[in-house]
């Protein structure tokens, strides 16, 4: 069982197994009101581990997420008749340092691989590969959906990924990008049998979206 430890009024989550990690949301359920931290000790396969991503509209992921860049590997989220779907749902938080490979994710809408929606979030130094994201709306290999958020430098190679949005909402990087948000530094590997849409919809009113040195490599795939 996932144990918190309290520290100076702070909730400290340390993962070192697939289990820890599937209980993180039961967690954050009991300590929302709380500032929390988690930490990802090592590496963390979650092969033949179901897993329910913390995080709703109503209690946002509100805790730091370091990752140390330690990878997590072989998630698998099947919330298909839910919104928010990723290794965090809807979130307002901080993520830095880690690694994603080969995750599958579907919901039924805002997915993506990392958060489903990041609201005024700060995301850091992501790594991901190898993903299988699908949705009605929204789906984007990094994050479904974004407001008020800054993403930079992070990679991501989609060469041997799948994205599929019902709704023709799919995107490399975030499918919906909101006001205010900052997406900078960012490498991305494709194969030229893909087709390159970064974002599906840029919503440009009030405080426009800032996109600085994105970089796209192309894969040739025979």
């Amino acid at each position: 069982m996932l144990r918190p430890i309290l520290y100076e009024n702070k909730i400290v989550v340390i993962i070192t197994n697939g289990i820890e990690l599937s209980e993180l949301h039961i967690v954050h359920e009991e300590y929302y009101n709380r500032d929390g931290l988690v930490i990802l000790a090592n590496d963390i396969n979650m092969s033949g581990i179901q897993y329910l991503p913390p995080g709703t509209m109503d209690k946002p992921f509100k805790w730091h997420f370091e990752g140390g860049m330690n990878k997590i590997s072989n998630l698998n989220v099947q919330v298909y008749n839910k919104h928010f779907g990723g290794l965090l749902g809807y979130a307002k938080c901080t993520v830095r340092n880690l690694q994603l490979e080969n995750v599958s994710i579907e919901a039924r809408s805002y997915t993506g691989s990392l958060i489903g929606f990041a609201d005024n979030c700060k995301i850091e130094n992501v790594i991901v590969s190898k993903v299988d994201l699908s949705g009605r709306l929204f789906v984007g290999g990094l994050v479904g959906g974004t407001l008020q958020t800054l993403i930079s430098y992070c990679k991501l190679d989609l060469s041997k990924s799948r994205l599929h949005s019902t709704s023709d909402r799919a995107a490399m990087l975030v499918s919906q990008v909101g006001p205010g948000c900052s997406i900078s530094d960012i490498e991305l590997e494709i194969s030229n049998l893909q087709k390159l849409t970064l974002f599906s919809n840029v919503i440009n009113s009030i405080s426009k979206p800032v996109f600085k040195n994105i970089i796209v490599h192309q894969r040739e795939v025979v």
